[in-house]
């Protein structure tokens, strides 16, 4: 994401946190304000202390589902990412740019208008979420992918379905968004087939894997490596 030129917004947040809960579709307003992580901004959430099934409620009960990727602190591995930031106070949302820089530390009190003109204020500009056009939705209702085993260790397998014959690339990206991995597995044609990428390098934790069908998003997944 950063790599592509995209700005990130993180939100490091803990399950039990009541100002995280109370803000928490303010941060999904501002993610839908630009373009649902089809613009220029890529919005994230890093859960710190909770099991997936925790930071699953902390979605639903606080009117967040359904919107950004989040990771769970214990079974996401997202503690360890959180940890690193050092966030002085739960909830803590910085905006990072492409460079890398952390251009904003705290965005805080975090409201809507106030943080929708401050990412402006850095180029990224308010869109739609993009619809899937209807070729694009054709191929995507044809392509089925899943990783086993999940979570993995050595070896990241992938076994995809699709009806249509396509190039299938590969992108693995860390809980920042920034791409670890790239893998071309080729011209497939239709029906089932499994491409594997050796993943012994990458230090344990949450990883977002998306697959593209001739330059076409077709899938994204979320694996643990452990």
């Amino acid at each position: 994401m950063l790599d592509d030129g995209k700005y990130v917004m993180i939100k490091l947040y803990a399950y039990w946190c009541g100002p995280c809960c109370s803000t928490a579709p303010a941060v999904k307003e501002v993610y839908e304000n630009f373009g649902c992580n089809s613009g220029n901004l890529v919005v994230i959430g890093l859960e710190a202390d909770g099991t997936l099934a925790q930071t699953e409620a902390f979605e639903n009960d606080c009117g967040a589902a359904g919107g950004f990727p989040v990771v769970s602190g214990l079974d996401g591995g997202a503690s360890a990412v959180v940890d690193q930031f050092n966030p002085l106070a739960f909830p803590t949302v910085i905006l990072i740019a492409p460079d890398r820089t952390i251009v904003e530390q705290d965005i805080w009190p975090f409201e809507v208008d106030g943080a929708t003109a401050l990412v402006e204020g850095y180029g990224p500009a308010q869109q739609e979420c993009a619809p899937v056009s209807t070729a694009d939705a054709a191929l995507i209702a044809g392509f089925e992918a899943k990783a086993q085993p999940n979570p993995f260790a050595e070896m990241l397998s992938i076994t995809g379905h699709t009806d249509t014959p396509a190039r299938i690339q590969v992108e693995v990206l860390n809980a920042l968004g920034q791409i670890v991995l790239q893998h071309d597995a080729g011209q497939w044609t239709a029906g089932e087939h499994t491409t594997s990428i050796p993943a012994q390098q990458l230090p344990k934790g949450q990883y977002f894997v998306h697959l593209r069908a001739d330059g076409v998003p077709a899938a994204t997944l979320n694996v643990q490596k452990q």
